[in-house]
């Protein structure tokens, strides 16, 4: 008995060892403070599940800690800044939208920061934004619905829930292809506008993928377009805004960037950590369910893609007229 009493105590206290030794963190870990990944979304929101399952798969390639911090308000504004505001060291990155970091700056007039304050890292995917309608209105195409509108010129709304977003613009934009001048009904939230869509009272809504896509496949309303240059795999049956015969394609896409004076080796360290995870095919599979085309392109690339971006958004806004005095 004793001799069992004794083995047994010895194992127990081998597991207790072996238990702290897996929750310390590596020699290396130790040595270097965490990543801190900066979301402007709630915990449980699209963006915050992004890029959650991303800090995961960085934290194992890099073997450190790699943490994600909701700063939520204005639309990620506040993220921007506290991105902005952070010490260049190569430990702060945030990941989120394009237009947070490129388009906000253009619309709202009291912004305190621009896309030039920050030092790209990586692209990571693109959002596919569309033109939905209710499914028993009398068009049942992109094609069909400019000219019904034409035809109805005091029914020429749309709908969308984030004032100065792509999916915002998108409609003032395909109004201005179509000769239409198209009266923007701000909604408080997804859920009122995908309401009155099914409802039919509102005639068209832009709005994002995901949100809308699993009504369209079980017919409660329809996509006409999706504004992406190509059809998106998520959704291969849809057709483009070009495919139905508009020279309009706009996408809202996910990145991530570090503090402007970050040393480049820091920056490219993270960017080949973020590209790689985006790589995997795991990973891949959670972003398509995600609603995301997943990109994964480098610091290099990113910087072209945003170059040509801003030059496309800056015509749209200009174009729009819309800015916000905030």
């Amino acid at each position: 008995m004793k001799i069992t009493i004794s083995v047994r105590r010895r194992t127990a206290g081998i597991a207790l060892c072996l238990g702290a030794l897996a929750a310390m963190p590596s020699l290396s870990q130790a040595a270097e403070p965490p990543v801190r990944i900066i979301v402007g979304y709630s915990p449980g929101n699209s963006g915050d599940s992004l890029a959650r399952l991303l800090a995961q798969k960085m934290s194992e390639s890099l073997n450190r800690a790699v943490i994600v911090e909701n700063k939520v308000g204005a639309g990620s504004r506040i993220a921007a800044q506290d991105l902005k505001n952070a010490a260049p060291d190569g430990n702060t990155m945030m990941i989120g939208t394009f237009s947070v970091m490129a388009v906000f700056p253009m619309i709202f007039k009291k912004s305190t920061y621009t896309l030039a304050d920050f030092q790209p890292v990586a692209h990571i995917a693109n959002s596919n934004i569309v033109l939905a309608a209710p499914i028993n209105a009398p068009y049942k195409t992109l094609a069909e619905y400019a000219a019904w509108v034409k035809a109805n010129p005091t029914h020429a709304q749309f709908g969308n829930e984030a004032a100065g977003s792509p999916a915002h613009l998108l409609g003032i934009e395909f109004g201005r292809k179509i000769g239409v001048d198209m009266t923007f009904v701000p909604y408080q939230g997804t859920g009122q506008l995908i309401s009155d869509l099914m409802g039919n009272q509102i005639p068209l809504a832009a709005l994002a993928l995901p949100s809308v896509l699993p009504l369209h496949q079980s017919g409660r309303l329809r996509i006409l377009a999706v504004a992406s240059e190509q059809r998106t795999p998520n959704a291969p049956d849809l057709p483009t805004v070009e495919e139905s015969g508009y020279d309009l394609a706009l996408n809202s896409m996910y990145g991530a960037w570090m503090p402007l004076k970050t040393p480049k080796a820091k920056v490219d360290r993270m960017s080949k950590a973020l590209v790689d995870a985006i790589a995997m095919p795991d990973v891949q599979a959670k972003m398509r369910l995600l609603g995301l085309d997943p990109t994964g392109t480098g610091r290099e690339e990113f910087m072209r893609i945003s170059d040509q971006s801003q030059k496309v958004w800056a015509k749209i806004v200009k174009d729009s007229g819309f800015s916000i005095d905030q």
